[in-house]
């Protein structure tokens, strides 16, 4: 994989590099020469799907069990670990335990994802694990779970069709299946748009603030933390001291994987609300002043600092 890096700087140097960094069988090859997730820092600029990320945002794809996104508490700490992007971040409040992920040599090499092209698509893994909640639920679900991948420090990858609430009608792995089940429902724009509205504004979002892409492990070490909070359901995630980098003095991104509100102590400051309770918008909501915030049930909270 180097060798193939150094040859595609030869002809464009922006060419993106990534894959799965694991393997369906057992390799022949010896496994510590592998170009596995494991083995991602050995590998300047080549970047590896995090399954880390993935699971523990909507649950592995091999069972039923719910996700950060859909309810479970218990993948927490594996989520905050791919918000910062697995790069061995150690948490100054202590967070993160004594030994964070630690495979990518820098953020860009973390592939944040939810799904792709095999597994469930994300609406039809929400309906395997949380099959009981309403319509409405399942989507705050997905808005929830992108949201994650789009306010990450890796590089965002987000799957055709899940901004349209994309099903495969239950199909998990769907490269034998006809079009009636692959085909993208361009009709779902209709009915779903605040959805498609909602990943719209998010990627803007993304694109407006630098504090979201640091772009290297030291930035991310310098700026990046999380708060401590009361509710197993909720991550406070703070990017801080942006001046020079970002139109914000901070970010401060409020992830509520629950199903009732969550309110929590948030550094007292002048901010933007960007997003709230499934609505987002680049220019921003509101303003408020304030020290403490209340976040819908299923939704992120975003704030900039002013």
């Amino acid at each position: 994989m180097n060798a193939i890096r150094a040859a595609l700087d030869e002809i464009d140097p922006t060419i993106l590099t990534y894959g799965e960094g694991w393997a369906a069988m057992s390799p022949a090859y010896p496994y510590e020469k592998l170009a596995m997730k494991q083995w991602t820092y050995k590998m300047p600029r080549v970047g590896a799907f995090s399954d880390d990320i993935r699971n523990s945002l909507i649950g592995s794809p091999f069972d039923h069990e719910r996700g950060f996104a859909s309810g479970n508490p218990a993948c927490k700490e594996a989520l905050m670990n791919g918000l910062v992007a697995c790069v061995g971040f150690e948490d100054p409040n202590g967070l993160l335990g004594a030994e964070p992920l630690s495979w990518a040599g820098e953020p860009m090499q973390h592939v944040s994802y939810i799904t792709c092209h095999d597994n469930y698509c994300l609406r039809d893994r929400i309906e395997v694990s949380a099959a009981n909640e309403t319509e409405d639920t399942k989507i705050r679900m997905n808005m929830l779970a992108q949201t994650a991948v789009l306010v990450s420090q890796g590089m965002s990858f987000i799957y055709g069709g899940e901004e349209l609430f994309r099903t495969k009608m239950g199909i998990d792995n769907s490269y034998q299946s006809p079009d009636s089940i692959n085909t993208i429902s361009w009709t779902n724009k209709q009915k779903y748009n605040y959805l498609f509205e909602y990943y719209k504004q998010m990627i803007a979002i993304r694109r407006a603030h630098k504090g979201f892409r640091l772009g290297s492990t030291e930035a991310v070490k310098e700026h990046c933390e999380f708060l401590p909070t009361k509710n197993e359901h909720l991550i406070v995630y703070r990017i801080k001291n942006l001046e020079g980098i970002d139109t914000a003095k901070s970010l401060i991104v409020l992830l509520n994987g629950g199903n009732a509100v969550a309110t929590t102590a948030i550094p007292e400051g002048n901010y933007t609300i960007l997003v709230f309770n499934a609505e987002a918008d680049v220019n921003g909501l509101q303003e408020v002043t304030t020290a403490q915030i209340a976040v819908a049930p299923y939704s992120a909270t975003i704030l900039a600092e002013k």
